[in-house]
């Protein structure tokens, strides 16, 4: 007796249609993705949904929250199977008022198009305008500059030979008399002659704060500002140096005379002047 589940073949080209269209979707077409055809396609082009960003998309929006509106293939086939937007419902609309709340398309988020179309935007200025301005430009720079020997030429007619800064010193008590015997008073002629018999080098007279290459520049630039061609030497604190041995390369802390450099950039001799650290009060 033949059995009543045997397959059998299509017999008609119908069935044969719909048995292997199943195996043809399923193939073709990833799991999730709807397609439409072309009459509906043709539909979709100029009709758009609304929905919620839930995440920064290029050419929308850079935040989420925002409102757009986008074709319903795009929503419907990337947006919202990946969880990245979801629609807005009419009554959702409503409720919000008016459609003006929906905002456009963001076309500069993750677009690379406006960098490079920057630099295009070029002033028609005629050519013969532009090669003029800078022909002119260079003259004008040449004339407000100095050369080096010209800097150090009025650095050297303007500059005092010496300068003065005053500063609080720093008072130190005098070390006690040494005595020989404690029975002979401090104020006798044995006890002078004792302590008079060791020789001291001078102490260094400290100061607060100090002297420095910065001070002597602000100094120096007073100076040749009231000369109309001493204003126009260009010179800073780099350029000033002591000339010796001191307790840091570009300041000194105590009362004394020193020496100085001014040596402007690209001049090959220095102008040297003298300046005077005296404490506050005395001449």
């Amino acid at each position: 007796m033949a059995s009543l589940l045997q397959h059998r073949a299509p017999s008609c080209l119908s069935c044969l249609r719909r048995t292997t269209a199943g195996l043809v979707d399923g193939s073709l077409f990833p799991s999730g993705q709807q397609i439409r055809g072309k009459k509906q396609l043709a539909k979709e082009k100029d009709h758009t949904v609304t929905v919620t960003l839930l995440s920064r998309m290029p050419g929308y929006g850079a935040k989420g929250g925002k409102i757009v509106q986008v074709p319903p293939g795009l929503m419907r086939n990337k947006w919202y199977p990946r969880r990245q937007a979801v629609y807005v419902t009419p009554a959702e609309l409503e409720v919000m008022g008016s459609r003006k709340i929906v905002a456009p398309p963001d076309g500069s988020y993750g677009s690379r198009i406006v960098a490079v179309q920057a630099p295009v935007s070029i002033s028609s200025e005629p050519k013969e305008a532009k090669k003029l301005r800078k022909e002119r430009a260079p003259t004008r720079a040449r004339g407000d500059i100095l050369s080096p020997e010209q800097s150090s030429e009025l650095l050297s007619r303007l500059l005092p030979p010496s300068l003065e800064f005053s500063r609080t010193a720093i008072t130190i008590a005098p070390p006690p008399v040494k005595r020989i015997s404690p029975s002979i008073p401090a104020s006798s002629v044995i006890s002078a002659a004792a302590g008079g018999n060791e020789k001291r080098a001078p102490e260094k007279v400290a100061i607060y704060g100090s002297v420095s290459t910065t001070d002597i520049a602000e100094n120096l630039k007073a100076i040749m500002a009231e000369d109309e061609q001493g204003k126009r030497v260009v010179f800073g604190p780099e350029d000033i140096t002591f000339v010796g041995k001191t307790e840091e390369k570009d300041q000194v802390k105590h009362i004394g005379t020193f020496e100085i450099d001014i040596k402007v950039k690209g001049a090959t001799d220095a102008v040297r002047r003298t300046i005077r650290v005296n404490a506050q009060g005395r001449a």
